[in-house]
């Protein structure tokens, strides 16, 4: 056996063969390395958008809660503020009573609140509030004879 080894080591052509070998193992490592380096970063830049993303939401989070009402007045005026803007704007009644429109939208949102936290079911808002919302549209919007 040594003999055999002793053979193909000495000759030229067992020499060429261990240098090809050599350099193809290498090339060999280098692809495996190029392709592990290239899912690494992949992984990294994936990670950096969903950072960014997060970093959006959070900022819209932030921004939406400098703009929230303190309280239930200021939610109010806030609505009263808007509702006569819709007047001005001929897309509500002229008659309205803004206070009261802004009365009872706060209103109907707490009343879906409180049947859905007695039916202990909080995805029957979602459910409830697109035809209750309808209901009060129709009540506050202009007539569609009167509309210019």
């Amino acid at each position: 056996m040594g003999a055999l080894i002793t053979c193909f080591t000495g000759s030229r052509f067992a020499l060429a063969i261990g240098k090809w070998a050599t350099v193809g193992f290498t090339i060999l490592l280098f692809l495996l390395s190029l392709r592990r380096s290239g899912e690494c970063a992949g992984r990294m830049v994936e990670r950096l958008e969903n950072r960014e993303n997060a970093n959006e939401i959070q900022r819209q989070m932030l921004e939406a809660a400098v703009r929230r009402p303190r309280d239930l007045d200021e939610l109010a005026d806030r609505l009263r503020d808007l509702i006569a803007a819709g007047k001005a704007c001929k897309e509500l009644r002229p008659d309205l009573d803004e206070g009261a429109a802004a009365t009872l939208f706060v209103g109907t949102i707490q009343g879906l609140v409180m049947q859905s936290l007695i039916a202990g079911d909080m995805g029957q808002i979602r459910l409830d509030a697109p035809r209750v919302f309808a209901i009060y549209l129709r009540g506050i919007s202009m007539p569609q004879d009167i509309k210019a």
